[in-house]
């Protein structure tokens, strides 16, 4: 990870509010749009510069849906 990446990163206000965001709990991204007035779009790409950075990481669960 090199350093520019991540004061680019940690530069953005609305990104270091996802990052203490996250040190409490861990969210989708659909939750952590909930916490913003932004768009899908422009949260995924927040996301996107902060998994870059390697400031974050990314897991994938199935969900279960029951009738």
């Amino acid at each position: 990870m090199a350093m520019t990446e991540t004061l680019k990163a940690i530069a953005d206000p609305v990104r270091r509010e996802i990052l203490e965001l996250l040190k409490q709990h861990s969210y989708s991204a659909g939750e952590i749009v909930d916490h913003f007035e932004l768009s899908q779009a422009t949260v995924s790409y927040h996301l996107k510069l902060l998994k870059q950075a390697e400031l974050i990481s990314e897991r994938r669960e199935k969900k279960l849906y029951l009738l």
